[in-house]
């Protein structure tokens, strides 16, 4: 799954400015809080990015764990 809009994601990853981000499986992504309850009322993501899992990452590790979730985040 190709992800929309990487160079932003890359960044916003990189500047460490979100608590967890939201992919659905057409490749759109979104900066949602920790208390994100769309996945109850049927808005299904199908996999999240957790801050601490970025944290302190330079841009070549963000790149190669971002062509990891492209290849490993499926429905």
């Amino acid at each position: 799954m190709p992800l929309k809009k990487k160079g932003l994601l890359q960044e916003t990853l990189y500047k460490g400015n979100y608590d967890k981000i939201a992919i659905w499986k057409n490749g759109t992504w979104t900066n949602v809080n920790s208390s994100y309850l769309g996945e109850q009322m049927g808005d299904q993501p199908v996999c999240f990015i957790r801050r601490t899992a970025f944290y302190g990452r330079n841009h070549q590790e963000i790149k190669r764990k971002l062509k990891n979730i492209e290849r490993d985040c499926v429905d």
